[in-house]
């Protein structure tokens, strides 16, 4: 059972390392209750412009996601291969950061923050130039890899860092900004990646990748201070740390909730891969006009997100998620109802597609906010653990889509209804008890 932290947030002994390391042995450890006051731990140091730097962090990795994907088509002619090999670019992206985020949160929760980003920015700088280099679509799919290694460690500890330094309301806020840049990016990207197709080659889009990280790594040298000071670092080095996966696994809310995550990050990774063709080769719109539609449902999502909070307030985390699921649902069974026996015009699929992301923008933030608020004596682990899931539910879908490419919407289709009906299911089963009974 899950015990509470003490409110006197001003006592260093009852806000170090021990009292959690004495709490690991009954496998979880409390964080503050959901939606309390804005508190920030007076320990730590202030982080001016957190709200920018969080969201520069959390940028770069959606941003080399989907920037070159209106390229596709060019890439393929330029590395003479079809478009399907230029997809698995992706998934190999998406693969690099199931692994990545396995180690970072680890380690930073050992050696501290700073450390593990200045090398994750580094590598990605590094790759994402390689990336405009390569001459083979396997190089290409082997630099996306290490790009995706680097990327994945602003994406990581951008949630590390708000546990770090908030709890409560503040924190809600930070973590569910996080996550809506995780969403939201993805989305407007390709609008970039599109609007650049214009003035430079696919190589280019990767330069301007490289040169943001750049950027991103110069502003967090600037103006990020250490969130992990040594005295609140895991005792025993990475080690220890390591072993905080194993009090994660035990959590059975955390891991529900977790994988409700990567069911909505499923569907956004299965449409990323496969919308695409599905719009500018089955319904015929241009590749403009598949950017205009990619930013209209980024902003049903953000619209959505933006409410996060009332919501919360009036509603509960858990019956909101439940909410959310539900509408994820039916949103991917009806298209699968139309799509499967050729019904569906660009109307309907688009309009139903908007709603699903809307429910998303409700589902993906919430439901990270409750995986992670009991173990901030374990953030880095936790954020690590929690995109770890994200992802390896993603590239599975994301590489089914490219794999069972028929020149349909089906394989996308089939892959929205597995996970809209996957969340619904975790959301039944994970919160039909109380917090207290699952640690």
């Amino acid at each position: 059972m899950s015990m509470p932290l003490p409110r006197n947030d001003n006592a260093p002994s009852q806000r170090g390392e021990r009292p959690h390391a004495a709490n690991d042995e009954k496998g979880s450890v409390a964080g503050p209750p959901p939606l309390p006051g804005a508190r920030r731990d007076p320990a730590q140091p202030v982080v001016k412009n957190a709200v920018f730097i969080i969201g520069a962090l959390s940028t770069i990795g959606p941003m080399a996601i989907d920037m070159y994907l209106p390229a596709f088509p060019a890439i393929a002619k330029a590395l003479a291969t079809e478009v399907g090999m230029v997809q698995l670019s992706m998934v190999s992206f998406f693969a690099a950061l199931v692994i990545g985020q396995l180690i970072y949160g680890p380690v930073s929760d050992a050696i501290g923050r700073k450390r593990p980003i200045y090398a994750g920015l580094v590598l990605f700088v590094i790759a994402s130039i390689g990336c405009a280099l390569a001459e083979s679509v396997e190089m290409l799919i082997a630099l996306r890899f290490v790009q995706g290694i680097g990327a994945c460690a602003g994406m990581v500890l951008a949630r590390a860092i708000v546990r770090d330094i908030h709890t409560g309301r503040e924190a809600v806020r930070l973590i569910s900004l996080t996550l809506l840049v995780l969403s939201v990016s993805p989305m407007l990207a390709p609008l970039g990646g599109s609007l650049l197709t214009q003035f430079v080659s696919w190589r280019g889009i990767f330069l301007v990748i490289a040169a943001s990280g750049a950027v991103c790594l110069w502003l967090m040298w600037r103006q990020l201070p250490e969130t992990r000071p040594p005295e609140r670092r895991t005792r025993g080095g990475v080690r220890a740390a390591l072993g905080a996966y194993r009090v994660l696994m035990r959590d059975r809310r955390f891991l529900g909730t977790a994988f409700m995550c990567g069911c909505g990050q499923g569907i956004m990774v299965s449409y990323l891969t496969g919308s695409s063709f599905v719009f500018i080769e089955v319904f015929g719109v241009s590749p403009v006009g598949y950017s205009v539609i990619f930013a209209v449902n980024a902003c049903a999502l953000v619209g959505s997100a933006q409410m996060n909070a009332t919501l919360v307030g009036r509603f509960g985390l858990p019956r909101l998620i439940r909410a959310a699921t539900l509408a994820v649902c039916l949103s991917t069974v009806t298209l699968a109802a139309l799509v499967l026996p050729g019904q569906a015009s660009l109307v309907m699929f688009w309009g139903i597609t908007m709603v699903l992301f809307a429910a998303l923008g409700v589902l993906n933030p919430i439901s990270a906010v409750l995986a992670l608020e009991s173990h901030g004596a374990r953030a880095g682990a936790a954020s690590s653990m929690l995109g770890g899931i994200q992802f390896s539910l993603a590239t599975v879908a994301g590489a089914a889509v490219s794999l069972f490419f028929d020149g349909s919407a089906r394989p996308l289709v089939i892959a929205f209804v597995i996970c809209g009906i996957g969340a619904a299911v975790l959301a039944h089963v994970t919160l039909r008890r109380p917090a207290s009974a699952q640690a």
